[in-house]
């Protein structure tokens, strides 16, 4: 173990007051850590790209899970900033990782190829970012709800946190109130807000039989596929407990693409048009009821449509034609009353963009930033 240190120290890959952020027992840990095969074996997909700075610190997170039959895979996705080196020194080290290289092609064909390489014998899948970090019982909980439920899909809360400050991911906190065995979507149809993927424990066969794959070259890949196994699952287990810890960068240093850029707006709409017409189509097969979708296009009004308004002053005629068109096809037909009881920030700027001009939709919302200021003053 020590020596494995002193190889990422003197490599020149971490800083040296990076040691005090390595967790010493946890990687030893991970050294010495044998897979016990009486309990179902998970695969741990995680891409990376160009994340020296916080990679071991997500692959440490992982490698010392307190479950004792699992597997990492690691795809590095064309890195440039010394991760490889980083993968390889550890891999070299640790019999249950993984790491496989590749030219950069993107997250998400850079977890289709860690999906394709997993175990022949994993009853189950799941993913972390390589920024991220996983509390040390994730696995266990998520995989102990999942099989005393026979469960499909099983997915527990998500943490964000900045530096040493942590809270609940508050989008979707909500959703993880209470444990919960067994549903179907129609029972709790605001799960589709939930639409990402590293917090969730696939069972294989469930992932096989959906066919699902992550589309490649567009922003939100995984919006759709999440919805999608929550929508196909006969059975849903929820874990109250945080399984995930989702990390927030600094200003200017998010992967996250710029939300006024034209590509991640028709991306993001993309998504929630596929959503919708997957809802529609359970619908009309009798598979669920027209509250799924009421519930779908609650929470798009209130909180994946307002994402774009506040950029509204800085895009184009594009940009938003895009926006009004795509928005008043996905939500023109709710009535003034659901609209206005989904909630948002934003509504009545959301209303101006499918009803009004540009100009105008932009008046309304200087008017309601002027009086935002005015109470805050």
């Amino acid at each position: 173990m020590k020596q494995l240190i002193r190889k990422l120290l003197g490599s020149g890959l971490l800083p040296n007051t990076y040691y005090g952020a390595i967790r010493y027992p946890r990687m030893a840990k991970a050294i010495s850590h044998k897979n016990d095969d009486s309990q179902p074996k998970v695969t741990v997909v995680m891409p990376v790209y160009n994340v020296a700075e916080y990679l071991l610190d997500a692959l440490s997170s992982v490698l010392s899970q307190s479950y004792k039959n699992f597997e990492v895979i690691a795809v590095n996705d064309g890195s440039s900033d010394g991760s490889e080196k980083i993968l390889e020194m550890l891999s070299a080290e640790i019999a249950h990782l993984t790491v496989i290289n590749q030219k950069n092609a993107g997250v998400a064909e850079a977890r289709n190829r860690g999906v394709a390489a997993m175990s022949s014998d994993s009853k189950y899948l799941m993913f972390i970012d390589s920024d991220d970090l996983l509390p040390k019982r994730s696995i266990a909980k998520l995989v102990a709800a999942a099989e005393n439920s026979d469960a499909q899909l099983t997915a527990g809360k998500t943490v964000t946190f900045y530096g040493v400050r942590y809270f609940d991911r508050p989008s979707t906190a909500s959703f993880f109130a209470a444990d919960r065995a067994g549903i179907k979507i129609e029972q709790m149809p605001e799960l589709l807000g939930d639409a990402v993927v590293w917090n969730k424990l696939f069972r294989v066969d469930y992932w096989r039989a959906q066919g699902f794959r992550f589309p490649s070259g567009v922003n939100y890949e995984d919006m759709t596929l999440a919805a999608e196994s929550y929508l196909n699952a006969d059975r849903i287990s929820l874990v109250s407990d945080a399984v995930y810890f989702w990390r927030v960068r600094a200003e200017g240093e998010s992967r996250s693409t710029v939300r006024f850029e034209q590509a991640s707006l028709e991306d993001r709409l993309l998504s929630m048009e596929q959503i919708a017409n997957r809802i529609k189509a359970k619908i009309r097969a009798g598979e669920v009821s027209t509250a799924v979708l009421e519930s779908y296009q609650r929470r798009i009004i209130r909180h994946d449509l307002q994402l774009f308004v506040p950029y509204l002053e800085h895009v184009d005629a594009t940009y938003f034609s895009t926006l009004k068109v795509r928005c008043k096809a996905l939500v023109g037909k709710v009535s003034p009353e659901q609209f206005e009881a989904a909630g948002g920030r934003y509504n009545e700027v959301l209303r101006m963009v499918m009803s009004s001009t540009r100009a105008e939709a932009i008046r309304t919302l200087q008017t309601l930033e002027k009086a935002e200021n005015r109470l805050t003053a």
